[in-house]
């Protein structure tokens, strides 16, 4: 009896719509945060490891701007944007051809 409650409590604390919104954008923005890091770690490592700082400032900044455009433009209200994995490699090695 007592955990049948202690799940209403739960879901009334998160049943609201702000709430949910709430949440669902902190855990988006968390996620989005961490994948911008793991990117320009990824990509600024070895001999460009001097300009990881240009590296988290610049995917931090493509990632605003191409968030910003997407909620300004896009029809689609609940879309999220972030940077895909395969053109990631492409650009690594872009950038590795490039330091040479």
């Amino acid at each position: 009896m007592s955990l049948d409650l202690s799940r209403r409590r739960i879901g009334a604390a998160f049943g609201t719509p702000v709430a949910r919104s709430l949440i669902s954008s902190a855990i988006v923005g968390i996620l989005s945060i961490l994948f911008c890091l793991s990117y320009a770690a990824l990509i600024f490592a070895g001999p460009l490891a001097p300009f990881l700082a240009y590296g988290i400032a610049a995917t931090f900044i493509t990632s605003a701007i191409g968030g910003a455009l997407l909620a300004w433009r896009s029809s689609l209200l609940t879309y999220v944007i972030g940077v895909m994995a395969e053109r990631l490699s492409y650009a690594s090695r872009v950038i590795g051809v490039l330091q040479r």
